[in-house]
Order: structure tokens, then sequence, then C-alpha cells
């Protein structure tokens, strides 16, 4: 098992100096881009802001791609409002965007974003000649969204992968009202005017005055005017850098999200929040400390959605680069999906020759094995399986069984194998444990000391790695005895989720705790290797897995060519959206899943977080953590795959 191991507003003085470490580039788009000149009667880029595009090698002169319908050769005739008032259309989807530089447009757009699906359409916000675009009017999204010299932002790739993935009935539209180097309550409707000179610089005022001295206004004004077309789905939000450290920001973001719920006449349940993180520490973040805040911002609006940015590239410590938001974007539409009940399909070329590792890909993103963990005693190894049974009338899909480490238990692992064996023909997913004694005792071993809390030492942990020693000799006995019990599965058809040296991150047990590339990641490359190359078990899938105490993952990985399934055990921190980013992140296309529970996840849970491709509950703890109703709920949930539905291995 696994046991567990100021906020005030800041001074105006501080944020100041934060705003100018944080967003002092005052928009990283008109930075990066430098379009051709072309006269206009919206105010060009400051010439501080050209001059800095010196060593930028793109140049961005987007061709007008407005739909037929909505088509404009010049800038010369402006279409007012109600000329776009076209049929309403329920399966028009529109989404507002807001925040500052990232979301404006920081990176220079690249020859492969001007190719853009018809389906995803812009309103364009103002005039801009130079790109022969028309405020008021409808237009094929390609970059700039919003202003007339801004660069690529997430909205631009939301669109993308959101067309990508919905019907092709569906059409997508984005508003993109953001002010670069912004405090957030310059979106405040009864504030904006206290926050509107964030910085008094030349550049920072016109932008103010292009959205009429009042961008949140500006904002609900093209949101109605959408709104004669279609429906509001959803408000995408990236901001943050200019408030770093102002614990009172998910207060802030709650009340203009209120206030464009009152005045557009919208529902949160309908139109959910989602906030990007800034550039986070793994990037150099100058404004990375801003991300916890952001992090928070569910727990006082709980339609918000926070969208990780963990290994989204930067090119500066306060703006993304076009892969960065490119993929930022993707994220975003990723949870907006879910969300609405869509998935994005898992990736091409994932046959992996593994029955139960294919059918992982295939549901990651729409469905979630239900599991259960089972232990003590394995002269009773479907005891937890049948209470679920029993509880819910229904199987788990996914029974798990443990070697263990008691004489009792022990003695007992015949009878263990043998219920894999029939949970496997029964059509169940098998998941595998091992609760190791420690190589320098004997087996049975106590639980603590023994399992916990009998580490090695530095000596001991380098003669346990290394050919020739006593103590690895040890070691490769005991992988002999287990790798009986998997030959037998193998031999049998039985595919089995694998997952020594669990929570390798947690100190407590023998194996864990050592980070690093001579660490517990050494030692789950070397029984990885000796199961399949010296003892030539070909029927096992790898898990990866760690606990909810930290977030060191890379420390602790093993090497992506040494697992298959990512496992994370849920204890302390709970169900967090960034925690889950995070794991996003890392595993890429790989199957996450959440290894071990007490809490079970709820129905809102798995419908935000939808790449779990399993939850597993330890054992007795499915009892004593949650109600009856709180299992039923979870069981009957239509996300939620059970024994019944599973497709058989036959």
């Amino acid at each position: 098992m696994m046991k567990k191991a100021i906020v005030l507003l800041l001074p105006l003085l501080v944020l100041g100096v934060l705003l100018v470490s944080c967003d002092a580039i005052p928009s990283g788009s008109n930075e990066t881009i430098t379009p051709e000149a072309t006269a206009t009667t919206e105010p060009g880029p400051p010439q501080e802001e050209k001059t800095a595009t010196a060593t930028s090698t793109a140049t961005v002169t987007p061709e007008p791609t407005a739909t037929p319908q909505h088509s404009t050769e010049t800038g010369e005739t402006m279409q007012a409002a109600e000329e776009i008032t076209a049929t309403f259309d329920p399966n028009f989807y529109i989404y507002l965007c807001f925040g500052q530089s990232n979301m404006e447009g920081a990176a220079a757009p690249e020859p492969q974003d001007r190719t853009v699906d018809p389906r995803f359409q812009v309103l364009q916000s103002m005039n801009c000649p130079n790109l022969r675009k028309n405020k008021n009017t409808w237009y094929t999204a390609v970059p700039p969204l919003t202003q007339c010299w801004s660069g690529l932002s997430p909205a631009d790739y939301f669109g993308r992968t959101m067309v990508a993935n919905l019907p092709n009935t569906i059409t997508v539209g984005v508003i993109n009202v953001a002010v670069g180097g912004c405090d957030i309550r310059l979106f405040d409707k009864d504030l904006y005017q206290e926050y509107d000179s964030t910085y008094e610089e030349d550049w920072f005022v016109t932008k103010i005055k292009t959205y009429g001295g009042n961008p949140y206004q500006y904002l609900i004004d093209l949101a109605k005017l959408a709104q004669q077309r279609g429906v509001i789905k959803g408000i995408l939000l990236h901001q943050g850098e200019t408030n770093t450290g102002d614990r009172q920001w998910p207060a802030y973001v709650q009340k203009i999200y209120n206030d464009m719920l009152t005045d557009l006449a919208l529902d949160a349940e309908s139109v959910p929040l989602l906030a990007g993180e800034v550039v986070g520490t793994d990037q150099g973040g100058c404004c990375a400390a801003m991300n916890p805040i952001i992090a928070r911002l569910p727990e006082t609006i709980p339609t918000a959605h926070v969208i990780s940015s963990q290994g989204c590239t930067a090119q500066d410590e306060a703006h993304f680069d076009a892969a960065g938001i490119r993929e930022l974007g993707r994220r975003y539409a990723e949870t907006m999906l879910s969300l609405m009940g869509y998935e994005i399909s898992a990736p091409e070329g994932t046959a992996t020759g593994f029955q139960t590792l294919d059918y992982l890909y295939s549901i990651s993103g729409k469905k979630t094995l239900a599991g259960q963990h089972n232990r003590e005693p394995n002269a009773q190894p479907a005891l937890w399986t049948e209470y679920i049974k029993e509880t819910t009338g229904q199987y788990p899909a996914l029974w798990s069984g443990d070697f263990l480490f008691q004489q009792e238990n022990i003695d007992n692992r015949w009878t263990m194998i043998y219920e894999a064996e029939r949970q496997w023909k029964n059509g169940a997913v098998v998941n595998l444990m091992w609760h190791a004694c420690p190589p320098d005792e004997e087996e049975p071993c106590d639980w603590d000391p023994g399992v916990l809390n009998a580490p090695l030492d530095d000596e001991q942990w380098e003669a346990l790695l290394t050919e020739g020693t006593d103590l690895n000799a040890r070691w490769k006995t005991r992988m002999d005895d287990i790798a009986v019990y998997l030959q037998y599965l193998e031999d049998n058809g039985v595919e089995v989720l694998f997952r020594p040296l669990h929570e390798m991150n947690q100190g407590k047990f023998w194996w864990g705790g050592r980070p690093g590339p001579d660490g517990t990641a050494k030692l789950y490359r070397y029984v990885h290797d000796y199961f399949t190359q010296v003892k030539g078990l070909s029927n096992l899938i790898w898990v990866w897995d760690m606990q909810d105490l930290s977030r060191d993952f890379e420390d602790y990985n093993p090497g992506d060519d040494y697992w298959d399934v990512f496992a994370f055990d849920i204890y302390d921190q709970g169900f967090t959206s960034s925690w889950y980013m995070d794991i996003r992140s890392l595993v890429g296309d790989k199957p996450m899943a959440i290894g071990e529970c007490s809490k079970l996840p709820s129905s809102a849970v798995l419908a935000s977080q939808p790449k779990w491709v399993f939850f597993m509950p330890w054992a007795e703890l499915v009892k004593e953590a949650n109600t009856t109703e709180a299992i039923q709920t979870l069981y009957h949930n239509p996300r939620v795959i059970t024994l019944d539905e599973m497709p058989g291995w036959k």
C-alpha cells in the first residue's frame, strides 16, 4: 500500500515591479511580427516594438480568407452590424476569448498556420485594412485573430482542434479581445477605469482606445452581435502575468465571469470558463508563481477548468513561442471537447500487439474502466471485487491482485494467479503489483519495518544493481520466483498490467524515494530488462507509477521505452486539474490511469479529466472512504465501463 507521507493583495508598488518583470514586453505579437506597411485607419505597432523585431525571420501578411458570404476585397466599406445577422444556426458554436499578451497573440505565425478550415471563423473586432478585414464581419480564422498587428494565440489552435473533432455540421467561431500588459481588472465593468493605465506608455493607451476605452463592454457588444448568429458555448481566458502573486485573482475572475453570464443571459453550466497557466518553471517563466493561484480557480468557480502549460515551449520568460501556443490551444480544445462529450481520437499508429493496451488507447479520452484492487488475503483474491458486485450489481472491468510478502499470502500466490486467469477469461483487464521484501531480508518479511522503513544504504543500493554481488544474486532469485507465476499467465494467454516498484517517489518503501538516473528509475529498468530479456516474458504491459506527493516526475522516469502506461496514485492532493494537466504533458499520447485511490473520482472529475483510462480504489478503502450511494452513482455513470461492457479477449 502507500501511505501519505502576503495572503493580502500586493501593494501597488510591488505589483508595478511584477509588471515590469513579467509583461514588460507589452505584446509579444508586436515584437515578433512585422506586417508589411499598409495605410490603416487603426494605429500601427509602436516604433519601439517594430524595432524589437529586427531579428525576427517571420513577416506575416495574411491573405483574406473570408467565407464567400462575408468576403470583402478592401477595407473601404465597413459592414454594419445588421448586415451580418444571417439566419441563426444552433450548430454555430461561439467562444469568447480574453486576457493579455499571450491571448492577444505573442508568437509569430508560420506557414503551417495559414491553412485554416473554413468551419473555423473569427468575428473581426476592428477594422484592419492591412489585412483587408472589416469590423463586425466573420472571416475564416487566419491569424491574427485580435488586433491588426498581433500574432498567434491559443484561440487559433483551440478552434482548429475543435473543428477537427466535431461533426462536420458544426462551425466554430471565436471572438478575441485581449490587451497585452493588462491587469485582470481591466475587464471588470465596474473597475476598468482604475486599471486602464496599467502601463502609462503610449502603446498601452493606444490599445485601450482601440477598444473604446472599455475592453469588457467591447467584448460584450461583439458577443451580443454574435448571438444573432450562433450559440456561445464557452469562455477562454489567458491572463495572470501582470497579477503575479495576487491571491485575490480568482475572485476578480469570478466577478468578471459572472458579469459576462449575466450580461449575455448565459448559464454557467452550459458556458464553462477555461483558464490557461502562464509560462511555467520548466520554461524559465518569470511569472510561474502565478500558476498555483490559477490552479485554485475551480475552487472559486465550479465551472472553471485550468489548462496546464507544462511543457509548452516559450520564446522568452513571459511569452510562449509558436509551438507552445499551438500545444496550449490544443489543450484548451481538448478540455472543451471532453466537457461537451466529444473526444480526440487515439493517435494513429498506436497498435501495440497487446489487446489490453490497444483497448486502453481506444478508450483514452472517451471512457474509463472501473477497477478494483484485491489484497490480504490471497486466499480470497476477489474479495473486494465481489463487494463491488454486491454493492452495484456490476463487476469491475479491471481486477487487480498482489504477490505480497506475508507467509500466508505467499502460500496462496497460486490461488491469486488462478483468479487472474479466471478474470481474464471473463473479459477483465488484469493488473498485478508486488510488495517485495527488501533484498537484504528473507521472505516472508514484515510490513513495518520491512517493506516499509527498511531502506538500503548507498553501498547496499550500489551492490543491488551490480552483477556478481550477493545482494544482486538474492534479488535475482526473488525475481525468478515471481517470473514463474508470470510465465504461467503468459502460457495461458493472459496479458498483465505489471506495476513493480510502485509509488517510486514514496520514500517509505525500501525501493522508493531515490531520484535521479542511478536511483529508483535504474532499479525499475533493471527489473524490466530481467523479466523481458533474461526470463523472456512477453505478456507484460509495463506500468510506471507515482503518488501525489511531488511533481518531480522526470527524476523518477525510467525512460519512455520502459513503460507503456502511467499510473498515478491519488491520496493526498485529490483530483486536482493541475496534477491532471501536468500528467497529460508528461505522458503525451500514452494511456494514463488512477493507479490507486481511497476516495473514488466523481462523475464531474471524470468529465473534466477524461484521459484517465481506469481508476482503481485500494481494497478495503473503497468501502471505508466512500458511501454506498457514491459507489453506485459512479458505477452507473455512462462514462464508466464495467465488466459486462468489455469486448472480451477471446
